[in-house]
């Protein structure tokens, strides 16, 4: 045994000679101290970590690492390595010869005497200030970030190379409608499923070929069904074998962007259409005026020469007076059109017995049609219905329609005028039937173009091509519609529909009969009238018809407030009221009357070319007396004016 003893011993001491050489060699620092904290032993990793010599470093305390200001943990550890406690692995901060502070993590471990007993300690501190800084810009740039993903307008999402979505942000669950983005997760049709099959399709094939794709535009629907646009990009994250982990993925809602393209689309459109209709009118328009012009210059030309018989030459001056009109008529109709289509053709929109308007129609008709043989039939059950128009448009649109009824029949046909009430509520249609040949199908939609005559022009019947386009015109700027029907070999029927409005009868709140005076000389009580109406010639026609009534003071007033001031000063026996002044309404006028004690108790007769319904019954329940519809006849002006002021003493 003796004999090896010397190599155990030898054996000992390399093993604690290479123990040393590792301690020397380590870049951590390694320092050995006693259970009071005395610095036992300072490696060369010590040295260059703190910058403290060996020598000036034994027997110090360890405290000395200990930035000023900051709690000292070593006495805790070292009492619970004393009392056999395992210590885990800490963080703290230490301070170098230089007073720079770095991070440290340290593992501390009991230092044993052969008996087993706690003799000192062995502290292996490592410097992680630069991995500590490292953790610190990570976590700052995912807190940055987080803030971005949270915030950012655009939806975000993540979805793993199996297809299962893994995140969303606020923005994209909103996007879609969702409340929540676990709800959004969980739902197994939330983003996929959102967007139409062929550009997902198109998306993931574009995005597994070329590992990302950009501002890729797909209409999808919301939650709730609602139809959206988005631009969005997509891109492969991979592993570090390369192979595809994860897919980002930003949204982007362009749903209002879309909606204006697609006006702008449109708006581009109905100009593009608008000027090419414009050019085809011109066009159009240039060719229809040079045929007249060229019989006019003709006939002219030929009369200029001289040499033409007395019959000839009444012939070509019937021929330039036929053109000239034909010229004149094509003038006036283009013109009509191009001022309704530019707002500038002022309507008197007001109520107009229907039947009244047939007959000025028929009665500018009635020659041609007998000079052709054409029958006019009646069934006008509703002729004494209003409607809202302007009465020479609206007998410009008839005369066109009967004329043109009678000019295309056959001969000794007939045309029928009738007139009901249409399906359409509050409205009157008026309809003219022919028996001519009809319309083919495919020439229906150019009927209302400008000068189209559909082949008319080669029968030798006169026409501009413009009647039925000014007739569309001038119904739908009052308010109405205009229809066709046709069967070949059987007719047409053209019809206008056009709202009903009260005739212009005395309606009052409370009914009272009566006659109009015989004699305007018969003693009347004197009375003080206030007419507010802002047209100088209805206030003219209004002084002329008081005349017929003895006795009567008119004052005038054409704005509104004016007139409420004058009938507080004079308090009139009766005012007379229109709805559309320059300042304030008729109805705001009426409204104030009512509220002030000094005038609630005159009657106000409202006046007024506006004839609808629902308005009459507001006025009237608003405190009129009556309601008269301009225009309306002198009799029932004095009519009203005896029942609501008295008549002849």
């Amino acid at each position: 045994m003796r004999s090896g003893s010397p190599d155990i011993t030898e054996q000992a001491s390399l093993a604690k000679s290479q123990l040393a050489a590792i301690v020397e060699a380590s870049d951590d620092a390694i320092i050995t101290h006693a259970l009071n904290g005395a610095i036992v032993s300072w490696n060369s990793g010590a040295e260059r970590m703190y910058g403290y010599p060996s020598g000036a470093m034994i027997g110090r305390p360890i405290s000395i690492l200990v930035p000023p200001g900051l709690p000292d943990v070593m006495p805790d550890v070292l009492q619970g390595i004393a009392n056999a406690q395992r210590v885990e692995r800490f963080d703290t901060v230490h301070t170098t010869s230089t007073g720079i502070e770095i991070d440290v993590s340290i593992t501390a471990s009991p230092l044993r005497a052969p008996s087993g007993k706690v003799i000192g300690v062995t502290t292996i501190a490592r410097d992680v200030t630069q991995r500590r800084a490292v953790e610190l810009a990570l976590h700052e740039t995912e807190r940055k970030y987080r803030t971005i993903f949270e915030n950012t307008r655009e939806g975000i999402f993540y979805v793993t190379a199996d297809g299962e979505t893994v995140a969303a942000n606020p923005a994209l669950v909103r996007l879609l409608g969702y409340d929540s983005a676990e709800e959004y997760i969980a739902d197994p049709d939330h983003l996929l499923g959102s967007w139409k099959t062929s550009e997902r399709q198109e998306l993931w094939s574009r995005l597994e070929g070329e590992g990302e794709v950009r501002d890729f535009e797909m209409e999808g629907r919301r939650r709730d069904g609602t139809k959206i646009w988005v631009s969005g990009t997509m891109v492969v994250l991979r592993d570090a074998n390369g192979r595809p982990s994860t897919y980002q993925g930003t949204v982007l809602d362009i749903t209002g962007q879309k909606r204006s393209e697609t006006l702008r689309r449109r708006e581009t459109d109905e100009a593009d259409r608008a000027n090419r209709a414009k050019t085809e009118f011109l066009s159009r328009m240039s060719h229809e005026l040079r045929t007249p012009l060229t019989a006019i210059l003709g006939f002219g030309q030929l009369l200029q020469m001289g040499r033409l018989t007395s019959v000839q030459q009444i012939e070509s001056v019937d021929n330039i007076l036929k053109a000239g009109r034909h010229l004149l008529q094509l003038i006036n109709e283009s013109v009509d059109i191009a001022g309704i289509e530019q707002g500038r053709m002022a309507f008197s929109l007001e109520p107009v017995r229907i039947g009244d308007v047939v007959k000025d129609a028929l009665d500018l008709i009635g020659p041609a049609a007998e000079q052709r043989g054409i029958e006019i039939r009646l069934s006008l059950d509703q002729a004494d219905r209003y409607v809202k128009a302007d009465r020479q448009r609206l007998v410009q649109v008839f005369l066109n329609l009967l004329s043109n009824a009678v000019k295309y029949n056959k001969e000794h046909g007939m045309v029928t005028l009738s007139c009901r009430e249409s399906k359409v509520k509050g409205t009157l249609t008026v309809l003219v039937t022919d028996t001519g040949p009809g319309i083919a199908p495919e020439l229906r939609d150019r009927m209302f173009k400008p000068f189209e005559r559909l082949g008319a022009e080669k029968s030798g019947v006169e026409g501009t091509g413009l009647g039925l386009a000014l007739s569309l015109q001038l119904v739908r700027a009052m308010g109405g519609t205009m229809a066709l029907e046709t069967e070949m070999g059987e007719g047409s029927t053209f019809s206008v529909t056009l709202p009903i409005v009260h005739g212009p009868a005395v309606q009052l709140a409370e009914t009272s009969t009566g006659t109009a005076p015989d004699d305007a000389r018969r003693a009347y009580p004197p009375c003080t009238v206030l007419y507010i109406e802002d047209n100088l010639a209805n206030l003219e026609v209004m002084e002329l018809v008081l005349a017929y009534r003895p006795g009567v003071k008119l004052i005038s007033a054409m704005q509104g407030r004016l007139g409420f001031a004058l009938a507080k000063e004079h308090h009139p026996e009766l005012v007379l009221l229109d709805m559309r002044l320059a300042d304030i309404s008729g109805r705001e006028v009426l409204k104030r009357l009512q509220g002030h004690p000094s005038t609630a108790d005159i009657p106000v007769v409202i006046l007024s070319a506006e004839a609808l319904p629902g308005d009459v019954d507001d006025l009237l329940q608003a405190g009129a007396r009556a309601y008269l519809t301009k225009p309306f006849h002198m009799e029932v002006i004095l009519q009203l004016m005896e029942e609501l002021l008295g008549g002849p003493s």
